[in-house]
Parts: C-alpha cells; structure tokens; sequence
C-alpha cells in the first residue's frame, strides 16, 4: 500500500502568512481614488468608507498590536483629514452661479422645464442685507419663487447686533414685505431677520439650500468665496453635520449696477435738498 513518508523530527506545518498594515501605502492609495462626494456620486463614497473601514478591522501582528493599532488610527485621521480638505476645497473652488440675463424667459423656463419640478417643494432662502431692498433682489426673489413655487422662500435678513444701521433690520423685513405683498408673483416670500450663523437656522427650519445676490462673480467673487468657506466649514467642524449647497444669483444686467449702496446714497441727498431747499407756499 502507498503510504505517505514520515516527517523528519524538525520539521513543521506552517500557517498562513496573516495580512499586515501598511498604512502608508493603502492610505495614498484610498487617496488616489479622488472619491470625494460629489466628483463621483454617494456611491463612490460609501465605497470608500467601506474600503476604510475594512483597513481599520484587518488582522495584525500580535507582537505589535498596540503599535499597528496606533498607526491604523494615525492613518484613518490623517485619511478623513485629505477627505475633508477635498471637500471643501472642491466646494468652494466650483461656484454654482445662475446667470438670469432676461428675467421674463427664466420664469418661464424655471415654471415648464421638467428638471425643476422635483425642486418645487424645496424650502430655500435667499441671504442678504437687503439695506434697503431693491429691484434686483426682487428679481432673484421672483426667479426662487417660481423655481420653488410649491415651498417656502425665505428672504433672510443677516445683520451684526454689534453694528448701528440706518434701516434697522425690522425696517428692512417690513420694506421686503411690503414689496412682496401685492405681488402675485411674490406670494410664497415670507422675510425674516436672523442673527449669527445663517446656516443654523437653515437647518433648524429644515431648509435644502441658500442663495446669494451678486452682480458679477469678478466684483463680488472674493467676498463670496470668504462666506462660502464659511458656510461649508461651519456646519462640518460646529454642527457635526454635512453643509447646505449654495447657489449664487447673478442679477439682470440691466439691473447690475442698482445696489444698496447708491439707493442710501440717493435717499440721503435728496433728503439734503430736501431740508435745504424746502418749498415756499404762495
């Protein structure tokens, strides 16, 4: 019969090589997927958490477990920070700017277009000082209420309580509603003042995006950016959770060079004329 050579005295079976950490080399290479949320989809992400996860839980060395496990969780913070430098980064470096040249054509297409119907019933807002409000704010306010025809429009009134205002921010809510109210088109705008983080109370009132006035993204580029950063950061390292999307509204360009600035300018010099040159009864 055939039967198997006996084993020498010093030999022995060996057991299968167990997988090591190699934090280095599996970190840059979760890196180099460039799966940040929003380049490739939620999917993509959730991958990624899941490939990171499996690098936390892989079997290790029992020698050196305590090291290895110091290095897997240098690695997972060192990981999620490149994550969220990404993030932000790819956030604020591509703007989401709407560009309403002709304001009759955008309501038109934002009340017909098939893609914006599942953003009817979308509660948003529209930030600024509105110090005093102007045509072009009422024509953002008329495109969001037209693409958000089904929510709640919310034109909020930021404002520094450290600051003195000649047009208290009450004063601006009142001039915004009674702008708003015999408008058909203005029905769903509701104003209100809010002091500190604008996106706190966004998502305190449960709502899915803020919009911004500009003129140009060349004039008013950089201030934008500043806030944006802001608005993105904030949520994340404060409130622990992911940001709201913001979108910015470039004005008409017949209505680009209104601001807030000129209205107070030409209110206050007529007001000069006013009291200079008062009108004599005959």
């Amino acid at each position: 019969p055939c039967t198997a050579p006996p084993l020498r005295p010093h030999a022995r079976t060996r057991r299968a090589p167990r997988a090591t950490f190699a934090p280095t080399a599996t970190v840059s290479a979760l890196v180099r997927q460039r799966t940040w949320h929003g380049a490739h989809g939620p999917e993509r992400t959730s991958k990624m958490f899941m490939d990171l996860w499996k690098l936390l839980t892989a079997p290790s060395d029992e020698e050196n477990s305590s090291a290895t496990m110091l290095w897997r969780l240098f690695a997972a913070a060192a990981f999620l920070m490149l994550y969220l430098v990404g993030f932000v980064a790819w956030r604020i470096g591509r703007p989401h700017v709407v560009k309403i040249d002709a304001l009759q054509e955008g309501l038109y297409l934002v009340r017909k277009a098939h893609q914006y119907r599942t953003e009817r019933k979308k509660n948003v807002l529209l930030a600024g000082s509105f110090n005093p409000i102007h045509d072009g704010h009422i024509a953002m306010l008329k495109f969001i209420a037209a693409k958000h025809c089904e929510g709640q429009v919310t034109a909020v009134v930021g404002f520094n309580p450290s600051k003195k205002y000649d047009v208290s921010p009450e004063q601006r809510v009142e001039l915004i509603e009674r702008a708003c109210r015999d408008d058909p088109d203005l029905q769903n705008v509701r104003a209100k003042v809010v002091s500190g983080y604008i996106w706190r109370y966004a998502f305190a009132n449960k709502i899915t995006r803020m919009y911004r006035g500009i003129r140009s993204w060349e004039k008013d580029g950089a201030e934008e950016t500043f806030l944006n950063m802001l608005n993105t950061v904030g949520p994340i390292l404060i409130g622990m959770r992911p940001p709201i999307e913001t979108h910015f509204l470039q004005a008409p360009s017949a209505l680009a060079k209104i601001s807030s600035t000129r209205v107070r300018e030409g209110a206050a010099a007529l007001s000069t004329t006013i009291t200079f040159h008062p009108q004599h009864s005959d």
